[in-house]
């Protein structure tokens, strides 16, 4: 795969040495067990959990949601019910939703990401179906613009 992808592949034994001395967890599953503990997350590193989208789903275990220095997601009354992870570990007293930030607010620079380089960051996706419309719109006019496509009529 490395010659393939142009990009060092290296197969390890377990998704915890996976994890090891990584800056970014990515989970983009539809698990219904963590894939993403708390035993692997380490200080500075970023998360995104984007797969889930149901209470009977759980990509992260609450260890590593306790562990998150910053939670953030695009929609938080959508994660209140489509994020399992958050919506268990809030249910066990061990996650506030008032502790978690809109996405929006740390682009536009309203809210810091993080105070330190240790700080443990979370973007719990939600996939909210405007941000897709309007990156779809954006795609679109940068097509007209270069005239590449193919008009579906």
């Amino acid at each position: 795969m490395s010659e393939r992808l142009g990009v060092n592949v290296v197969a390890v034994d377990s998704k915890e040495a996976a994890a090891e001395g990584m800056d970014v967890l990515v989970a983009v599953t539809s698990s219904v067990e963590p894939v993403i503990t708390g035993d692997m997350v380490e200080p500075g590193m970023h998360i995104n959990a984007a797969g889930n989208n149901s209470w009977m789903k759980r990509e992260l275990d609450t260890a590593a949601i306790v562990k998150a220095d910053l939670v953030a997601t695009d929609d938080i009354d959508q994660a209140k019910i489509e994020c399992g992870e958050l919506m268990r570990a809030a249910e066990t007293g061990r996650f506030n939703w008032d502790s978690l930030e809109r996405l929006d607010r740390i682009v536009a620079g309203v809210r810091t990401a993080r105070t330190s380089n240790d700080d443990i960051t979370l973007f719990e996706s939600q996939g909210v179906a405007f941000e897709d419309i309007a990156v779809c719109g954006r795609i679109y006019e940068l097509a007209l613009e270069r005239g590449i496509g193919t008009e579906l009529g």
